[in-house]
C-alpha cells in the first residue's frame, strides 16, 4: 500500500496540501504535483445536483474539484478565468481526479467511508466501514506513455502489418466523452476509448474505423495494457458477508466518495 500523503495545514486557512500521483504537465512540459483542496459546501451540492451535470458521472467529479480544488502546482484557481481552471482539472489523468476527490471527501466528510453491497450467495445487502487509510492507492510508475506491441496488428490495403505503438492514460475529458456512452454500448465506448489514447500507431492517423477493425484479441490486449498500468485509488474492498460467511470482492465507485 503506498504511503500516506503528508498534509500540510496553511495557517488562516481551511484548506490542505497534497501530492498528486502523476501530476499536471503544462505546455512547457513542466509536472505540478502539489495540489490543495478545501470541503465541499451547499453550493458544490447544488452545481453538481443539476440536471446537465448530475447525469454524467465524469462531469460531477468535474464539477466538484474545479470548484474544491484551489490550487495545483502554481497554478490558483483564484487567478485562472473559469475555462482555464476546467481544461487543467478536465486533462488530469482519471487517477489523479480519483485522488483529489478522495481528499476532497475527507475534508468534508470525515474519513470513514460507508459501502453498500449484496452478497452474491444470499443476495443479503450489507453496509461496509471502512477508513480512508484502507483504501490501497497505487503508485504512478513514472511513464506518461506505454509502449504496446498488438499480438496481431493491423492489415492496410497493402498488406503491411502494423503492431507497435503508444498508450496515454485516460483523463477528465475521456470520462466525460464516455460515461453516458459506456452505460449504453461498451463495445462503442472501449472503440473510443482507445481511440482517444492511442497517441502514436506506427504513423497512422487512428480513427474509430480503424480502432473497430482490430481483432477482439488486439483491443483487449490494449484494454488490458491500460488495466495492468493504472495508478490511483483501488475502488475495492474485501467484504465478508454476516449472514452466509461468503468472501468476496466488493466494487466501489466515485459517488461512494461523496
Amino acid at each position: 500500500m503506498a504511503k500516506k500523503a503528508d498534509v500540510v495545514r496553511i495557517h488562516g486557512s481551511d484548506s490542505e496540501v497534497y501530492e498528486l500521483l502523476a501530476g499536471y504537465r503544462d505546455e512547457n512540459g513542466i509536472v505540478h504535483t502539489e495540489f490543495q483542496v478545501r470541503e465541499m459546501t451547499g453550493v458544490e451540492e447544488e452545481a453538481i445536483s443539476r440536471n446537465e451535470i448530475k447525469s454524467n458521472g465524469g462531469k460531477v467529479i468535474r464539477t466538484l474539484i474545479e470548484r474544491c480544488c484551489t490550487r495545483i502546482g502554481t497554478y490558483e484557481q483564484s487567478a485562472l478565468k473559469e475555462k482555464e481552471w476546467r481544461e487543467i482539472i478536465q486533462s488530469l489523468t482519471v487517477g489523479d481526479q480519483d485522488y483529489i476527490m478522495l481528499k476532497i471527501r475527507e475534508v468534508t466528510i470525515g474519513e470513514e467511508i460507508e459501502v453498500t453491497h449484496k452478497c452474491p450467495n444470499c443476495k443479503q445487502e450489507l453496509v461496509t466501514a471502512l477508513d480512508i487509510d484502507e483504501l490501497e492507492i497505487i503508485p504512478f510508475k513514472g511513464d506518461w506513455e506505454i509502449d504496446f506491441e498488438l499480438p496481431r496488428g493491423y492489415v492496410d490495403k497493402e498488406g503491411k502489418v502494423y503492431t507497435k505503438g503508444k498508450l496515454r492514460f485516460p483523463n477528465g475529458y475521456d470520462r466525460e466523452a464516455l460515461d453516458q456512452v459506456a452505460r449504453n454500448n461498451i463495445g462503442l465506448a472501449n472503440t473510443m476509448l482507445l481511440t482517444r489514447c492511442i497517441v502514436d500507431f506506427s504513423g497512422l492517423k487512428v480513427h474509430d474505423s480503424l480502432v473497430k477493425s482490430l481483432s477482439y484479441k488486439d483491443r483487449d490486449y490494449l484494454l488490458n495494457l491500460l488495466k495492468d498500468n493504472q495508478f490511483g485509488v483501488k475502488l475495492e474492498t474485501e467484504v465478508t458477508c454476516v449472514s452466509c460467511g461468503e468472501s468476496f470482492v466488493g466494487n466501489m465507485n466515485m459517488a461512494n466518495f461523496l
